[in-house]
């Protein structure tokens, strides 16, 4: 779950394959944003807030116009290859982890992979930027962290 840099959208993530969009300064129910077809187990916002990517158990990356929620695009990276992802700060690269253990680097626009990086022996449990997109910072479930610098990161 998190907010938008304006405070005004709380986005979630659910169990039911539907991720959700909350208007916090409004009354109305959240909006569902429906596309998976199983657990949605991580989102994220581009720097700027019109932008929502969801990782889903189904092994499918999906991203969202906000706030309307329109789909814009998706890619199928197969079962348990979709678990954590992070937006890098410049709005360029997502990053992209699963059970595999692997961090897939992909260009935000197209979804293109650009490098997976391997190093986790276990599944990638978070990811995140450092400031300036100097480097990735990934943790796994095999008690390890990792600053990966990589093709696209300054």
């Amino acid at each position: 779950m998190l907010f938008r840099s304006d405070g005004a959208l709380l986005v979630g993530a659910a169990a039911d394959s539907a991720v959700y969009l909350w208007d916090w300064r409004g009354d109305q129910p959240p909006r569902q944003l429906k596309g998976h077809t199983g657990a949605v187990l991580d989102v994220c916002l581009d720097p700027a807030g019109r932008q929502l990517v969801s990782a889903g158990a189904d092994g499918v990356l999906r991203m969202w116009s906000l706030p309307d929620g329109s789909p814009l695009a998706s890619r199928a990276l197969g079962r348990g290859r979709v678990v954590a992802v992070a937006w890098s700060r410049d709005g360029s690269r997502l990053a992209v982890g699963g059970i595999d253990g692997v961090v897939r680097l992909l260009e935000a626009g197209s979804l293109r992979e650009l490098v997976g990086l391997r190093g986790h022996v276990a599944r990638v449990m978070a990811l995140e930027f450092a400031p300036a997109d100097a480097c990735l910072v990934s943790s796994s479930r095999d008690g390890t962290m990792r600053a990966w610098t990589a093709p696209g990161t300054r």
